[in-house]
């Protein structure tokens, strides 16, 4: 089994141990060497006329934000609705290949210029809707299963039977695993584990948490991600002991389970897995062990293809640049919304004469957050040489504006008015804590933690910390600082989260977060030096 996980899973060693315990041109990059032809796509061509305000910014507009000359409030609203309405992006599908097109031809509209979409191969793992029978026995029928369990492993023909046993999660204290060969020819059913962590345990990572009272160290912080290591140790046990297909109980309703995606760490196993709810997991526990027979229905593919990372550029006066940077694939609209906030952000910023910004700001879009960040980490290997050398510091931004949603006993989960707990996660650095801290000042009122890696000694294969930015310092080196949020419906493959962003508060994160850059620009490059991970010295 590889070592590659996702950014929730159980390789984050801290929290596992403590929850038990034109003019622009010259400034433009050559490719990278030896990059092949055919994996640079040109430049969109700019519209004729741009949907959005040109008019050129000065004065004190140009370094601090105007609120009166961002984008509306209406537009951004309209960008999260079109994107809440495609679904699930799966990586290197046709729907997330439509969204990267979309942003390719926006970037220059605009205003970015220099726009270059770049492929990136992919081993591409794809499932249809699983349907789940029992086809033996008094209780004979279909269940409802919420989804696949993403990367779970090929189905030859469509279709596997076998009799149905419970499980035990073999990493509990004191379980042992399955013997090898103890569930050959059998379909596994298990529960899956939430961790209940509290916001305190985060806290303990935190460089300093801005408006501290509003911080509740005692608030539990339970969220299904939080469960993908769970989820891949009990696949791995059922695989190990020749189960020929798994099915994970979540401890949620039926709504709050459907569409879960998970784990998502691009490595693909070798028996097929489906997720299905608390209700459904009761009777198949109750059928378990009595000789009853389920059969798992779903077509899977696993494909080489193409996807593809997009970077475009804002001209300053120095070829340093100051990168806003997020990923494009995902299950809904909120996960991830950073690349339209980001579109607000570069509106703005390109509407600033090149020489009011002392560094060139970079707008980085990547591919494979959903595929073990794939994308990022062959981004910064083709331009570890040309691009990564001028990077002063970068800002990841994801899931921004995102309503509370705290999940219930009963498996529900309750979207309230107030925000989801927010964060900043970065190496070490004075220049980098302070723009953090005061994006948070600038936005309003609400706590944030500004927080370190959680896995400071990860290695390129294992998560750093939350967010497709730990990809950028740990495969590259970059002094990067990564906002973001978690709310419980995150991985909610398809589900409708339109109604759970809080608008205005997107929109003045969005300010601020332009703020920040602009702050970046500006700032002395000493301030804003971080260590390299561990394991590049």
């Amino acid at each position: 089994m590889s070592d590659l996980r996702s950014e929730h899973g159980r390789t984050r060693r801290e929290i596992v141990r403590l929850g038990a315990g034109a003019a622009a041109t010259a400034l433009l990059p050559a490719l990278a060497p030896g990059a092949a032809a055919a994996a640079l796509r040109p430049a969109t061509r700019p519209a004729t006329r741009s949907p959005y305000p040109r008019s050129p910014l000065t004065g004190a507009a140009t370094r601090r934000v105007d609120p009166g000359k961002f984008m509306p409030p209406g537009q951004m609203r309209s960008w999260y609705e079109q994107l809440d309405g495609r679904g699930l992006r799966a990586t290197g599908s046709s729907e997330h290949q439509s969204y990267i097109d979309q942003l390719r031809a926006r970037l220059p509209q605009l205003g970015v210029s220099g726009v270059v979409a770049e492929d990136v191969p992919l081993t591409r793992w794809s499932a249809s809707q699983p349907t789940l029978d029992i086809v033996s026995g008094p209780s004979a029928g279909s269940l409802p299963v919420a989804n696949y369990i993403p990367y779970s492993g090929p189905l030859p023909g469509g279709s596997v039977t076998g009799e149905l046993v419970f499980m035990p999660d073999p990493t509990a204290s004191g379980a042992t695993p399955p013997a090898p060969g103890s569930l050959a020819g059998k379909i596994a059913v298990f529960d899956i584990t939430i961790p209940p962590y509290t916001l305190g345990l985060f806290a303990l990572f935190g460089y300093e948490i801005y408006n501290k009272p509003g911080f509740d160290l005692t608030a539990p912080y339970v969220r299904s991600y939080l469960a993908q290591g769970d989820v891949e140790a009990q696949e791995v046990a059922a695989q190990a002991a020749g189960a020929v297909a798994a099915i994970g109980v979540l401890p949620l309703n039926e709504f709050a389970s459907k569409g879960m995606y998970m784990p998502y760490d691009g490595v693909i196993h070798r028996i097929p897995g489906a997720f299905v709810s608390q209700g459904t997991g009761a009777k198949l526990k109750a059928l378990a062990g009595t000789g009853t027979r389920v059969r798992l229905r779903m077509k899977t593919q696993i494909k080489q293809v193409q996807t593809q990372n997009l970077y475009g550029f804002i001209p300053g006066a120095s070829k340093e640049l100051v990168v806003v940077h997020s990923h494009t694939d995902g299950p809904n609209g909120i996960e991830d919304d950073g690349p339209d906030t980001i579109s607000s952000i570069a509106q703005y910023l390109a509407r600033i004469d090149k020489h009011a910004l002392p560094r060139t700001v970079m707008i980085l879009y990547t591919s494979g957050h959903f595929a073990g960040g794939v994308g990022a980490v062959a981004w910064c290997k083709r331009h570890a040489h040309d691009l990564i050398p001028r990077i002063a510091a970068a800002v990841t931004v994801e899931h921004v504006g995102a309503k509370l949603g705290t999940p219930q006993p009963d498996g529900s989960v309750k979207i309230s008015n107030a925000p989801e707990p927010q964060a900043f996660f970065m190496p070490a650095s004075t220049g980098l804590e302070r723009a953090s801290y005061g994006m948070f000042k600038r936005a309003g009122t609400q706590a944030g933690l500004v927080a370190k890696p959680l896995t400071p000694d990860a290695t390129p294969t294992e998560a750093a910390w939350p967010g497709e930015g730990q990809y950028l310092w740990n495969n590259g080196g970059i002094a990067d600082t990564n906002y973001i949020t978690g709310p419980s419906y995150l991985l909610n493959a398809g589900m409708k989260t339109t109604g759970y962003v809080d608008y205005g508060d997107l929109r003045r994160k969005a300010i601020a977060f332009t703020d920040m850059a602009l702050g970046l620009t500006r700032a002395p490059r000493a301030s804003l030096n971080a260590p390299k991970p561990t394991h590049t010295g």
